[in-house]
């Protein structure tokens, strides 16, 4: 607990905090509208590819995006999810201007927005917070297809 906020927390705070936790509680899932990104990372360079993604992360952070999974050289982020004020079409397409702009050819984007469902997933004892991106097969084609250096909207 402490080191997650980093600083001092009285021992009586989180004393307090696990006896009002409702651990193993699931929310519901639900269907919510969100901007999604998904970066493939050039992999000709395989030594290059964890400084891209230090910088692909760091612009996502500096964009109010969450990120949401780093899969070998792809990583996916997420506008308005958990934080629906950062749900944005001016937003995402910012932040891919500045992904491009940062990255260049050693990068290709997908991105676009939905209507997907986000929630828990998994059982009490390993559940993650997720979100399903509707029809993400061909989103990832649409990625793969593209050039690096270049932006794919999906609409």
């Amino acid at each position: 607990m402490r080191r997650a906020f980093r600083k001092y927390v009285p021992p009586k705070v989180v004393k307090q905090l696990l006896k009002d936790a409702r651990v193993g509680e699931l929310p519901n899932d639900e269907i919510r509208h969100f901007q999604f990104v998904l970066v493939h990372i050039d992999e000709a360079k395989p030594e290059e590819i964890p400084k891209v993604i230090s910088t692909v992360v760091d612009a996502f952070f500096r964009s109010n995006a969450m990120l949401a999974d780093i899969v070998s050289s792809l990583v996916v982020g997420y506008l308005g999810l958990p934080q629906p004020k950062f749900d944005s079409v001016e937003g995402r397409r910012n932040l891919v201007t500045t992904l491009l702009t940062e990255n260049g050819r050693l990068i290709r984007i997908a991105h676009g927005q939905c209507d997907g469902l986000t929630g828990n997933f998994g059982t009490k004892g390993g559940w993650r917070y997720g979100e399903i991106i509707p029809n993400f097969s061909a989103a990832l084609k649409k990625l793969f297809d593209a050039e690096f250096g270049a932006a794919v909207e999906i609409i």
